[in-house]
């Protein structure tokens, strides 16, 4: 018959446990001895007993490594030194699957991070493609293989809502090859934005500034509706109610010029305005007529012209124009040349 030793012949290690432990216990079967390791020596041992027993214990010695071979000299029976290996190996074997649990645990922790990406309110590009290349880098130390393209969409669909033109504008042209290409275009982008809404929130204050008279938000000093501070003193600086119970506001007739109450017509902008405007008009009008000379004669008499054979009498003048001045716009001159000159005693 074969022998146990040419039959299985490996050393116990933490690789074949499972299967060592199996393969031993089939061998110590066969030859008739897994009743003693199983069950122990009785109190009472016979002869065969202890003959199992040894015979037993040196099938389960032969086939462990040196490490624990004092587990042999420690351990008297088969029974024993089977028990205390097979307590070791559990040992080892919920380590390493509570090992490989939490492995587990922290690649499903990095994906999940990785997909649920989303770039803080108060975030810069800078700091948020520096989180996403470091939850990259976990998840490549860990062993699980991502895809450049992949980690890029997710870094784009994270990013805050202002992004989603030029996010459009990836998907439809190309994509960055990696986090550092995909950085450098969108820092530009983002200082481009920066600038808008610093010249906007400037343009806000502009016009939504303090009133210098009344020290209140939301008008400019010309449009206020407190009567006006003495000149040099300082703005009142309580609270709106309170100064407008200080200060009762002062009603004046109603202006011609805008309709309003707070201020005499005199002072009104919208008049004044106005009366600059009517001004210039009138100015011009005037020079108008200086550049543009207008020719004036009487009205012509009911008389034969003088010195004239040529022309029959002129019809008669209506009693309305009779001895009135009458404004020639010029066409006289072209249309009548020789009337006209008959008619004034000059010769064409």
């Amino acid at each position: 018959m074969i022998g146990s030793d040419q039959i299985y012949n490996e050393k116990l290690s933490d690789k074949n446990a499972p299967e060592w432990f199996i393969r031993v216990m089939l061998l110590l079967m066969r030859d008739a001895l897994w009743y003693v390791v199983e069950n122990g020596l009785p109190q009472e041992p016979a002869a065969k007993d202890l003959t199992a027993d040894q015979s037993a214990k040196s099938v389960i010695g032969l086939r462990l490594s040196t490490e624990h071979l004092d587990h042999v000299r420690t351990h008297s029976t088969s029974k024993a030194l089977w028990d205390k290996l097979k307590s070791i190996y559990a040992a080892k074997s919920n380590a390493s699957y509570a090992s490989a649990a939490k492995s587990d645990a922290r690649k499903i922790s990095l994906l999940d991070g990785l997909l649920s990406l989303k770039m803080l309110a108060s975030e810069t590009v800078s700091a948020y493609i520096a989180r996403a290349r470091q939850l990259a880098s976990e998840i490549i130390a860990v062993g699980i293989v991502l895809d450049t393209t992949l980690l890029i969409i997710i870094t784009l669909r994270g990013l805050s809502t202002t992004f989603n033109s030029y996010v459009a504008a990836f998907y439809v042209t190309a994509l960055p090859k990696d986090l550092d290409e995909l950085e450098s275009k969108l820092l530009p982008i983002e200082q481009s934005m920066a600038a808008a809404a610093k010249a906007e929130a400037e343009t806000v204050a502009l016009f939504s500034g303090i009133c210098h008279n009344c020290n209140r938000p939301g008008h400019m000093a010309r449009d206020c509706r407190q009567p006006p501070r003495p000149y040099g003193s300082q703005p009142s600086t309580s609270h709106p109610q309170q100064y407008q119970q200080q200060q009762p506001r002062r009603i004046y007739p109603e202006c011609k010029y805008c309709g309003k109450t707070n201020h005499p017509e005199e002072k009104c902008h919208k008049g004044k305005r106005l009366q600059r405007k009517a001004a210039v008009t009138a100015s011009a009008s005037v020079a108008k007529a200086q550049e543009e000379p207008v020719i004036i004669f009487s009205a012509l008499p009911q008389t034969p012209l003088r010195g004239v054979t040529d022309y029959p009498e002129l019809p008669s003048v209506p009693e309305a124009i009779k001895a009135s001045w009458v404004v020639d716009t010029g066409a006289a001159v072209h249309i009548t040349p020789k009337a006209l000159a008959a008619a004034f005693g000059f010769s064409t």
